[in-house]
């Protein structure tokens, strides 16, 4: 087979939330294309009217799940005559959340029904019951973690017929029906390599805040009890100042707007100081007009996010900043394995005010160890 062959078609399946694209696909379709593969992006989740925020509070329900697909089941099957079966797509993928795993057991059925050799394969932050789903009438291949890469080794497979046992990060079932499972995580270390994310088959402005997608980051070097974030992602890394500040270049280049919101996906923007500290001087030195390029992040609360500090990402356009101060009470904090105190999140706070950055915080009521006194 040549690369020419595989037509491959990302689908993000509903529901996802449609503030915002999902940025996983548009760095898959990258690697692909880098590589000289045929992909393409669709997000149902725009194509599907009257879907909106209030889907998400019981989407994860699988009862619910199966009632939204029983409503649209006539759009998947004309979705899937048109969008797969019409186009000759021999590769489909899926990226998995909790709030669509059981409507993409379903649309997998029944493109296997349509067409028994098209190979699907997911990903995503997934479901725990993910790895059930393998089998030669559901899902071929699930990959864990990290993306990139293994995406590209197992199209390489699929071009050249090989197996695809050598392969990290993945769960998959040969010819025999046997399972082959290396869930071993191997992540990418200098994550400068990888190539920026395509949106092109993405009109941001269909989507509710139409602000554009960008990550400084993978992972998060804090261990909070709560957080899920340490079970997708193994270790910390950062891209280099030069490497962000290129992309952002970028898209200035690419899109033509009056003013560009960038929205980081990053766990936290802050995580690495120095970083910050040279792409905000690098933005300011662009000597951009007041609010031409503004950011909106999540951060963490440390110590170096000073008055001056905070003054100087000001200047280079952030706007505003999601923090995770979780409790006032030094104690709780303690208990969920927070690094800072609560007089930190009050000073940071208030400078963020006087400054002019919009905070927005998160608060977990009820932790484990909480007392009415905390």
């Amino acid at each position: 087979m040549n690369k020419s062959d595989l037509k491959c078609l990302l689908v993000v399946v509903p529901f996802i939330p449609v503030e915002l694209p999902c940025i996983g696909f548009p760095y898959i379709a990258s690697a692909l294309k880098v590589k000289g593969y045929d992909v393409k992006i669709e997000d149902l989740n725009l194509k599907i009217n009257n879907l909106n925020c209030e889907h998400m509070s019981y989407m994860d329900n699988d009862l619910n799940q199966m009632k939204f697909y029983d409503q649209y089941l006539d759009y998947f099957l004309d979705w899937i005559d048109s969008s797969v079966i019409k186009p000759g797509i021999n590769v489909i993928g899926f990226t998995v959340w909790a709030s669509n795993f059981n409507i993409i057991k379903k649309l997998s059925q029944l493109i296997k029904q349509k067409n028994k050799d098209i190979i699907i394969i997911c990903g995503g932050p997934g479901h725990s019951e993910l790895y059930k789903a393998v089998s030669k009438d559901i899902i071929d291949i699930i990959v864990k973690g990290e993306g990139e890469k293994a995406i590209v080794e197992i199209f390489d497979s699929l071009v050249s017929e090989k197996p695809l046992d050598g392969i990290k990060s993945i769960i998959s079932i040969n010819n025999r029906g046997e399972f082959i499972e290396s869930f071993e995580q191997e992540e990418i270390e200098d994550i400068n390599t990888i190539a920026f994310p395509d949106f092109t088959d993405l009109n941001l402005f269909e989507y509710e805040l139409q602000e554009i997608p960008l990550m400084f980051s993978r992972g998060c070097s804090w261990r909070c009890k709560f957080c899920t974030v340490c079970y997708q992602w193994n270790k910390f890394r950062t891209r280099t100042a030069d490497n962000i500040f290129q992309e952002i270049t970028a898209r200035l280049q690419q899109y033509k707007r009056c003013e560009y919101k960038f929205q980081l996906y990053d766990c936290a923007c802050n995580q690495n100081m120095t970083v910050l500290s040279q792409l905000c001087d690098k933005i300011i030195k662009l000597n951009l007009p007041y609010n031409k390029v503004t950011f909106v992040a999540n951060a963490k609360v440390i110590p170096e996010m000073d008055y001056d500090f905070l003054k100087k990402m000001k200047m280079a356009g952030f706007v505003m900043l999601r923090l995770g101060i979780e409790s006032g009470s030094d104690r709780v904090l303690k208990l969920m394995a927070k690094p800072f105190k609560s007089s930190e999140a009050s000073d940071l706070l208030q400078n963020m005010f006087k400054i002019g950055i919009t905070s927005v915080i998160t608060i977990i009521v009820g932790f484990p160890g909480e007392t009415e006194e905390d």
